[in-house]
């Protein structure tokens, strides 16, 4: 069967999607990528990926506009062949093209891989715009997928009349049996964005004055950004034990964790989209033996209560960071993220049923 797998952005740092892409790959589907992209001012066709770019201005409706233009040039060139038997939208803003081609096709089905509730993160006329959009987009849907399960019972509300088939798929990241021996040298480390917001401040705060464990702040953001937050808080030789560092490779990041003992993840609580995060990264600490420290989203606080594997903390400050960091080196929680656990969150566990459920469209 062959598969038109069309999104945003560059795969290449979609960890969601490529575990999905393989995973059809890996069981005999054909996947043709339709990738939108903001940043080339090519289009490129290799190996069933086909590159297409998506302009970007200041102005917000002609970026709209663009992102239809996208759409329909997808829609046109799926229309075209005779071969696509499988359209998978990765969120909300590709679902316009799986709309069209079922209106023009209904043999073909619809996967839409609802990862996100786009429309919660949205405000005022823009939000509008994609719920009435999404409500006509879902109705044509043979499959919705869900990051979480309480996104999925939202969704449930605002759009009781979906009749096609529902699965909860998390960001479970594949199963990694190795383990770390070694906690000598405790290091922490928050792999994300770096910008305003995301209580990088209070962090820095923390570590300034635990200056026995080492931070490493990875990830992507501006370097004037970057450069106030170290003037600001780096000060009195504090850079020894805090560095930044630029982000890494998926691929990579499995070898580069082992030498860490506590992964950070926070995620502010401005939308139901982010109290119900489904993140990439906890999943990716947990396979790599990190206990966790992250901010009480209901998905986390369930992990963390049920398995004691790290610290959630309701107000994000300095002194509620060094009481975690200091819970979780005392009582070794580390240690009870043992290989039952990290199966029971490896992508491994989703796979058959995500498998079945496209085999049995």
């Amino acid at each position: 069967m062959r598969v038109a797998y069309i999104l945003l952005n560059d795969f290449n740092l979609l960890s969601r999607a490529k575990r999905q892409v393989k995973t059809l790959l890996k069981n005999n589907f054909e996947v043709i990528i339709f990738q939108g992209n903001f940043n080339n001012k090519f289009e490129a066709q290799k190996n069933n990926h086909i590159n297409l770019r998506i302009r970007q201005t200041k102005c917000s409706l002609l970026n709209f506009f663009f992102l239809v233009i996208f759409n329909f040039n997808v829609f046109f060139r799926i229309l075209k062949r005779n071969d696509i038997e499988i359209v998978f939208c990765r969120e909300l803003s590709t679902l316009l093209s799986g709309y069209l081609i079922k209106i023009f096709n209904k043999k073909i089905k619809l996967v839409y891989d609802s990862n996100e509730l786009s429309i919660e993160t949205y405000q005022g006329i823009r939000k509008k715009i994609w719920y009435f959009l999404e409500k006509i987009f879902v109705k044509k849907c043979d499959l919705i997928i869900h990051a979480e399960k309480n996104r999925k019972e939202y969704f449930n509300q605002i759009y009781p009349f979906v009749s096609a088939n529902q699965i909860v798929q998390p960001n479970f990241v594949e199963f990694n049996p190795s383990t770390i021996t070694n906690r000598n040298n405790i290091s922490a480390i928050y792999i994300g964005a770096i910008g305003p917001h995301r209580d990088l401040e209070k962090l820095l705060q923390a570590f300034a004055e635990i200056k026995e464990i080492k931070l490493v702040i990875k990830g992507f953001g501006s370097e004037s950004y970057i450069n106030q937050l170290k003037k600001l808080y780096l000060k009195n030789g504090n850079e020894k034990n805090i560095s930044f560092e630029p982000p890494i490779n998926d691929e990579k990041l499995n070898d580069y964790l082992k030498n860490f003992s506590i992964g950070i993840a926070f995620y502010p609580n401005t939308n139901l989209n982010n109290w119900f995060c489904a993140p990439n990264k906890v999943y990716q600490y947990l396979q790599n033996n990190l206990a966790i420290i992250t901010s009480n989203n209901p998905p986390l606080v369930e992990l963390i209560d049920n398995y004691k594997v790290g610290c959630y903390i309701k107000e994000i400050s300095k002194e509620n960071l060094i009481s975690a960091i200091n819970t979780i080196i005392n009582n070794k929680l580390w240690n009870n993220i043992t290989e039952d656990v990290k199966k029971t969150f490896s992508w491994e566990t989703l796979e058959p049923e995500f498998i079945d459920t496209i085999k049995n469209l």
